[in-house]
C-alpha cells in the first residue's frame, strides 16, 4: 500500500529507569498515522475503516474517539472514590491494542481532568505502566497496549510517540471511513495491506 502509506521516522524521547525496565512486549509499537483526514459529512460512519479492519485482525481492540468533552469528563485511569475503585478507559486486558482517533478534537480548553487522562496515556506510551489512584497514595501497574493514533496534522496533537507513518493523498476521504457492510474485495485487500504496514 505504497500508495496509502509512505515512510515513517522517529524522534528521541527520554528513557525509562532501569528500575521500570520490563519484559518487550510482542505487539508492534504505538504508531501515529499522519495527515489522516477526518470524515466528511457523506462519510457513512464516524469510525475509521481502519477499527473494522483490526477488529478483524486483533482478538483484543478498542476503538476511542478522542474529544476535548471526553478528556475533560471522563478519567482515563482507574481511581478510587469514596472506597470504591472505578475503572478507567486505559484499565485494559495485556495486548490489547488501542486506535484513537484525534478528528474529534476542536479549539479548546484542557482542564486538570484532561491533563491528566492525556498524562495517564502518554504514560502508558512511554513506560507502559498505569498508575491507579488512591486518597493518600498512588501505585502503578504493568500494561501491554499499543496505540494506533490518527493525526490530522504532521503528528500527534496531544501525545508523542515514536512511529509516525504518513497517509499520502487519498482520493476519496469516504474510503477510509467506509461501513464494513459495503467493503469491496479490493478495498478490503488494501486496508489490510496498510496494516500490514502498521504491524512491520
Amino acid at each position: 500500500m505504497n500508495s496509502l502509506v509512505t515512510d515513517r521516522h522517529s524522534y528521541h524521547h527520554s528513557t525509562l529507569p532501569s528500575s521500570q525496565s520490563r519484559t518487550r512486549s510482542l505487539n508492534p509499537p504505538s504508531l501515529t498515522l499522519a495527515h489522516f483526514p477526518s470524515p466528511t459529512s457523506s462519510s457513512p460512519s464516524s469510525l475509521p475503516t481502519l477499527s473494522h479492519v483490526l477488529s478483524l485482525l486483533l482478538s483484543l481492540h478498542v476503538t476511542l474517539p478522542l474529544s476535548l468533552d471526553l478528556l475533560n469528563s471522563v478519567p482515563f485511569a482507574p481511581e478510587s472514590i469514596n472506597e470504591d475503585l472505578h475503572s478507567g478507559y486505559l484499565q485494559l486486558a495485556h495486548g490489547t491494542t488501542m486506535l484513537m482517533t484525534e478528528g474529534g478534537i476542536q479549539e479548546g480548553k484542557l482542564v486538570e481532568r484532561g491533563v491528566l487522562n492525556v498524562r495517564a496515556i502518554q504514560q502508558v506510551i512511554d513506560t507502559q505502566t498505569l498508575a491507579y489512584k488512591f486518597p493518600f497514595s498512588e501505585f502503578s501497574f504493568p500494561t501491554d497496549i499499543s496505540f494506533v493514533v490518527l493525526a490530522q496534522g504532521t503528528k500527534s496533537a496531544l501525545f508523542q510517540v515514536r512511529e509516525i507513518a504518513f497517509v499520502r493523498s487519498v482520493p476519496v476521504v469516504d474510503l477510509l471511513y467506509a461501513d464494513r457492510c459495503y467493503l469491496t474485495p479490493q478495498y478490503t485487500l488494501d486496508v489490510r495491506s496498510v496494516q500490514a504496514e502498521i504491524r512491520h
